[in-house]
């Protein structure tokens, strides 16, 4: 396949999706985050991986971001928010962490691709991507020119740097903030 053909099938397909969201599931998602204590986050695989990314912008606004399984990463409590990536909705690590969430008070939000998901259907609140599913999805509108999940995890970064736009927006914060609390680190 020509590389020109290619790679507008990818930009078309993520555009597709960021274009197919809820506007609603945004905003509920934006205003979760806003009103958090503290932000947890989590997903296995290519999808954890994005919601490190997610977690990093946030911290960089300000906020307390935790990564489940990282050493350093303190209880949950009431008045905090599980933020999990999982496209299926069906991972068991991901299941488990909004039951541990949920038991202690804690609000929860899945970004997914299957609403019907266990992991979606546990959720307080549900961010729906019309990408693929890891595998055995069956709806034709969602196939995609990448191989496995790859068009949800991009879009599940997509749509978390749109919500950073959005929360960077209602705070009125200055970018300088930002990048002052930037790793010196690295």
């Amino acid at each position: 396949m020509d590389g020109k053909i290619y790679r507008q099938q990818m930009i078309d397909e993520l555009s597709r999706t960021l274009h197919g969201m809820d506007n609603r599931q945004v905003d509920q998602a934006v205003e979760q985050i806003m009103k958090a204590k503290r932000l947890f986050f989590a997903g296995a695989g290519r999808a954890g991986l994005m919601m490190k990314g997610f977690a990093m912008r946030l911290m960089h606004m300000g906020y307390e971001c935790h990564v489940a399984g990282d050493a350093t990463t303190p209880s949950i409590q009431k008045g905090d928010l599980l933020i999990v990536a999982s496209g299926k909705a069906e991972t068991m690590t991901s299941s488990y962490f909004v039951d541990v969430a949920k038991e202690v008070g804690a609000s929860t939000l899945v970004i997914t691709a299957n609403p019907q998901g266990t992991v979606a259907r546990k959720a307080d609140q549900i961010l729906t991507l019309t990408a693929p599913q890891f595998r055995g999805d069956p709806d034709p509108e969602r196939c995609s020119v990448q191989p496995m999940g790859n068009r949800f995890e991009q879009s599940t970064l997509l749509v978390s740097d749109y919500i950073v736009k959005l929360i960077k927006e209602k705070m009125n914060l200055d970018i300088q903030v930002m990048y002052g609390n930037h790793s010196t680190l690295e």
